[in-house]
Parts: structure tokens; sequence; C-alpha cells
């Protein structure tokens, strides 16, 4: 049998065993280590309550779709978040891995073990100690893994910069962005924050800092944080809210999963209640927020893209096109933050893509529009 190399290397760390001990005996909370002189502690800057979730408002009778509800969390819960500092810490890129006096804090890591198993990040990790060092001054780090998909830096990442934006003392420090991997809604959501400025672009590489701040979440991976989106509308929304309303359809015809293999007659059936066909790769930043704020149903398959619904008003009705009962709940949780009526239509799982069977999309959209007036 044929291995790619990427999977050769991945069963020779599995069966070696590596990544049950060196990297993951590195893995430590900041809260368990005593604050000393290079390590000034993890400061706590907010601590969330327990955020109860709205239940879905639209879906069809039949048992596989409302065993989808089985699966959806009651709740987003609370969460301590805060800003960790320590001094000479390292720091590799284009994959953002740390290391301070040979330990890794799990918090900035996303709070997930996972990344230290990833081989991009392993080798990252352990060729630290043997590369050449490029020193830098006091700074923020902005990034964490994943930060490349649209989902985790609008929804984890940039919300997290609220925690330094009112200590006049870090909100002067660069911010350190990888330079390789860097997206462009990466640089145009800096810029529409103002902060491209202060934003270090570096290139891969390791760097030694004489002190740096890594930034928790503010909520669980992958949870939507309240506090975080309301932060970001405040900031990110720059044009008031108008009076104009659009039924939008979010493709993924430019993803490598997930895609609706039958969406030309999805599109046609959508078209037939007024509804545009919107591939989100296509527009700049701004012009995302802007399609979204002017929404007033969107129907979506679950991806990247629907961490527009942040910029959604209140009440827009939101219906997610699903592959499995067992789906990450984030987006039913953005839409419970945002107040947005959200249903689903749980669709047949063909290779990682999906297809939609058109007459239940027609029953639910119908069933949807008929409901909305009496909401």
């Amino acid at each position: 049998m044929n291995y790619s190399p990427y999977k050769l290397i991945t069963k020779f760390i599995k069966n070696t065993g590596i990544t049950e001990k060196k990297p993951f005996t590195r893995l430590c909370k900041a809260t368990s280590i005593p604050v000393n002189k290079d390590f000034e502690g993890f400061k706590l800057i907010y601590k969330s309550e327990n955020f109860k979730l709205h239940k879905p408002y639209f879906y069809l009778d039949p048992e596989n779709q409302t065993n989808v509800i089985n699966f959806l969390p009651a709740q987003i819960p609370s969460h301590a978040a805060g800003i960790i500092t320590a001094n000479n810490v390292f720091v590799s890129l284009p994959y953002p891995v740390h290391r301070w006096k040979g330990k890794v804090f799990i918090e900035p890591m996303r709070n997930v073990s996972k990344y230290l198993s990833e081989i991009r990040y392993l080798i990252a990790l352990e060729s630290i100690p043997f590369s050449r060092k490029k020193k830098l001054s006091e700074s923020i780090l902005l990034i964490m893994p994943s930060q490349d998909n649209y989902f985790h830096w609008i929804v984890e990442t940039l919300p997290r910069l609220k925690m330094i934006e009112e200590d006049n003392r870090l909100n002067q420090l660069p911010l350190i962005v990888s330079k390789n991997r860097c997206p462009k809604f990466i640089k145009e959501s800096l810029e529409t924050l103002g902060l491209l400025p202060k934003t270090l672009f570096l290139e891969d590489g390791v760097y030694q800092f004489e002190k740096l701040h890594l930034l928790s979440l503010l909520s669980l991976p992958s949870y939507p944080s309240p506090l975080g989106v309301e932060w970001l509308r405040q900031k990110l929304i720059k044009e008031p809210i108008t009076t104009k309303k659009r039924r939008i359809y979010i493709s993924r015809k430019d993803a490598s999963k997930r895609q609706t293999i039958n969406e030309s007659e999805v599109e046609e059936c959508l078209s037939n209640f007024g509804f545009e066909s919107h591939c989100m790769s296509q527009y700049s930043f701004e012009e995302q927020i802007k399609i979204f704020q002017e929404a007033e149903i969107i129907i979506g398959t679950h991806g990247a893209a629907l961490a527009n619904l942040v910029f959604a008003p209140s009440d827009t009705i939101f219906i997610e096109l699903l592959n499995t009962q067992k789906a990450n709940p984030c987006y039913y949780m953005l839409a419970s933050i945002r107040n947005l009526k959200y249903g689903f239509l749980l669709c047949e799982n063909v290779n990682s893509n999906l297809k939609v069977n058109i007459d239940d999309l027609r029953k639910l959209v119908e069933k949807t529009l008929t409901a909305t007036t009496s909401l």
C-alpha cells in the first residue's frame, strides 16, 4: 500500500509514542505556575457567566431530523479569560507554537492539546532549541493555531483584543502575526479595526521575545463568546443597519469539503423564494459584513463563512444545512447569542459532502416563511 510522506511521518510518530511523551509533558496551564521574576502569571480579565441557548425554531418532523436536537448544548459554560505574561519566550512561525523554560502554555494554544500531536506543530516545537533566533522586544502574540480559518480568526482570535484595549500600556505594544499564513481577511479585519500600523507580520522562523503577552480565549474552543460577539459588532460594523432585506444562500463551491453536490438544484429551488446565491471568498471582509447586515433569511451549509452571522440583525432567520446529526454546534450557539431564529435541515452525507433533498428544503422554507408572520 502506498502512503504519502505525511501519512508515513504520522505513522512513525504514532508508533514511537512521541505524542504521548515529551511534548505533552511540556503542556501546562499558566494558572498552575507560581509567579516569579520571569513569569508574571495569568491575569484574569473576564469571568463569563453561563449563557442559556434558545432551542431551534425551524426543522422538519421525521425522527432523523429531530435527533439533531439531542446533540445541541443547552448553554455556553462560564469561562475565565486572561493574559499570560512571561519573559524570554520563544515562538516558532508560521505554525504558532511557543516555548517558555521548556513549557507550552495550553491557554494560547486554543486550550487544545491536539496541536502538539500534529506533525507541523510538533516539528516546530522540537526544532526551537536548534534554530537561529531573532530577538524582539515586548510584544503581544495575537495569532493562535487555526488562525487562517475564517471562523477561528473572527469568532475566537479577534475578540481577545478586548482584553488589552483598556490597558494603556498593553494597547501600545505590537501585535504578532505570521506573514506567510495570512489570508486577506486577516489584514482586512485588522485594517477595519485600525490595528495595521502596530501589527508585525513576521517571516517564518523562531523568535525570542524579551517579554511576551499571550491571550487566552474568551470562551471554550469553538464556543462563541457573547462578550466577544458584542465587541466585534461594536468595532467592525461601520455603517448603520439598513432597511434592506435580502434572502441569502451561502455557497461552499470554493471549499474542499461539505460542498453541496446538487447545488444547482438548491439554488433553483431557493431562487423561487427570492434567494440570492453568494460565495463569501469572492468578497472583501467589509463586503461580507454588509451582505449579512442586510439579510432577513440566511441558508447555508455548516462552514467558516457563517462566522459572519455575528453581523446579522437580531431576528434574522438562519437555516443550517448539515451532513451529520453531530455537527459542531458553533453556529447554533452563535445564532442564539445574536437572537437569530435558528433552524436546520439534515441532508444526505456523500463522502464528506452533502446532497440536499429538494422537497424537504422546499417544505422547510415554506414552513419557515409561514411561521415567521406569527412570530
